[in-house]
This record gives structure tokens, sequence and C-alpha cells, in this order.
């Protein structure tokens, strides 16, 4: 193996990389279990996937193992991830299955949109925080913040799923499960990642048209001079 080949195996075989591989194994027998019932045992398995998906990114940082096939891969493994998980869902909610998969669609073109627009940005994040859409600004404007956003929208998904199945221990004085009210109060934060997602597809649409702009009045101005 050639020092380049042993370049690519260092990026692969990296930790962050390698929490990614493992993630893939736990959502497949998450997935599994959730189409044949076994509803603690997936849970639980979704549960330990958004743990890892943090972890990954403070092994990138914390080990400056941080790279672009790392980047992408965390990416797409989280849209995968709740893609199946939906369609999970929609089994369980086939009255609600066609907004569920929309949704599901939804999010595939905007987080793509949005990924590739940062790379024509010559941005080495996802993180438009210096984006001029005031929704994205706030969005990304302290980490505290936008983690506390995203596990409150996988919280909603994973109660819309456990709720299915059992409401939880009752919460004393309100007479509520506690899976039905943590349900409940992620409903905001679902909603707020909808219209976040929703920013996300406008400013990177606008981003990829302003480059497109910008690049054919280059040529414009270029030919006129060579005339």
């Amino acid at each position: 193996m050639g020092y380049e080949g042993k370049r690519v195996i260092d990026i692969l075989l990296n930790v962050p990389n390698i929490i990614g591989y493992v993630r893939v194994s736990l959502y497949i027998w998450g997935i599994w279990q959730a189409h044949y019932d076994g509803y603690v045992i997936a849970a639980s398995m979704y549960f330990l996937n958004c743990v890892l998906d943090a972890a990954d990114g403070f092994a990138a940082r914390g080990l400056d193992q941080c790279s672009k096939f790392g980047a992408i891969f965390d990416v797409i493994l989280d849209v995968v991830q709740m893609t199946m998980w939906k369609s999970v869902l929609c089994n369980l909610y086939p009255e609600y299955s066609f907004f569920i998969m929309f949704h599901a669609g939804l999010t595939i073109f905007g987080e793509w949109i949005h990924r590739h627009s940062c790379e024509v940005r010559s941005s080495h994040t996802h993180f438009m925080s210096d984006s001029s859409n005031p929704i994205l600004r706030y969005y990304y404007a302290t980490r505290l913040g936008h983690d506390f956003m995203v596990w409150s929208y996988w919280c909603f998904w994973l109660m819309l799923y456990i709720t299915k199945y059992t409401n939880g221990p009752i919460v004393p004085g309100i007479d509520v499960g506690i899976w039905q009210l943590l349900l409940w109060l992620s409903i905001p934060c679902a909603i707020n990642r909808f219209v976040i997602l929703l920013a996300k597809i406008y400013t990177s649409i606008n981003v990829m048209c302003a480059i497109d702009l910008e690049v054919k009045n280059t040529y414009n101005l270029r030919s006129k001079k060579s005339h």
C-alpha cells in the first residue's frame, strides 16, 4: 500500500468515523427491532445513536480529526437514520404517512442543498453562523442552543414512536405519562426545526443562484473584453 493509500485508511479509521460505523450498526439493529415491535430495544438504539452522534463531533474536534469525509458521512448518517425512523412511524401512523414522508423528502433535499451550498462557499462547516438569514443566525448563534434544538427534535420523533406503545410512568400532579409529556414539550422545537429547514433551503438556493449569476457576469465581462 502506497503513502496515499495509507492516508486514506487513516481518515477512514479515525475515531469519529469509527463511531459513525458503530452508529450504522446500531440503527440497522434498531430499525429491525422497530419493524417487529421490539420498541424497547429500538428506542434504546435510537437514543444511543443520538448520543454517539454528539460524541463523534466532540471526538473530531478534541482529537483534531476533522475531515471532509467525516463531515459528509455524519450528515448522511443523520438523514438516513431519520428517514428510516420515519418509515417506521408511517407504519404506526398510516393516516399521517404522507406528511411524515413529505417531511423526510424535504429534509433530504434541504440537507443536501445546504451542505452543497456550504461547499461552494468554501465553508469548512455546515454551520452557517455568518448567514444573512436571521433565522439561521439565531439557530447557529451558540452551540448550546443549537444542540438543545437538535436534541429536542430527536426527542420529538422518539417520543412519537414510544407513545404508540406506552405513555410511561405517570408524572405526579398532572396525571400525564412522562413520555407523553416529553412529546408535548418537544412539539414547539420540532415546529421550529421545520421553519429552520425551510430557511436553510431558501438561503441555500439563494447562495447557489448568486454564485451562478456571479460566474455568468464574470464570463460576460471577459467575453466583452476579448472583443
